[in-house]
């Protein structure tokens, strides 16, 4: 495949077999694609809040004590990848970043856990 900006520029790529995903940049490529995630919701945890826009997903963890957070955690993360690889995809590892906003109470070492 050959496209041409110019007389002078051009850029060329191969084809490859897609096996699966959603259409990128098409009006109607977001409904296949929440179609397609919408059962994430209900594998991560009971004890989280999953919030999804477009392809972009956050998962929220609230608790007043850091080893429930953590607790809470390892589960998530678990079934997310386990729900990643029975849907085929593979989680950006680059792209995934963990926010702690503790309160200026908050102790990381709590007696009644």
């Amino acid at each position: 495949m050959e496209i041409k900006f110019s007389d002078t520029c051009s850029c060329s790529s191969i084809w490859k077999t897609v096996k699966c995903g959603v259409l990128q940049g098409s009006v109607l490529g977001l409904l296949p694609l929440n179609i397609y995630v919408s059962d994430l919701l209900g594998s991560v945890d009971n004890n989280s809040y999953v919030i999804m826009y477009a392809d972009d997903t956050s998962i929220l963890i609230s608790n007043n004590c850091y080893e429930d957070i953590n607790r809470n955690f390892n589960k998530v993360l678990y079934n997310t990848l386990k729900w990643f690889q029975a849907n085929q995809l593979v989680l950006n590892v680059e792209k995934t970043k963990i926010i702690i906003f503790p309160p200026s109470n908050f102790s990381y070492a709590c007696n009644f856990c």
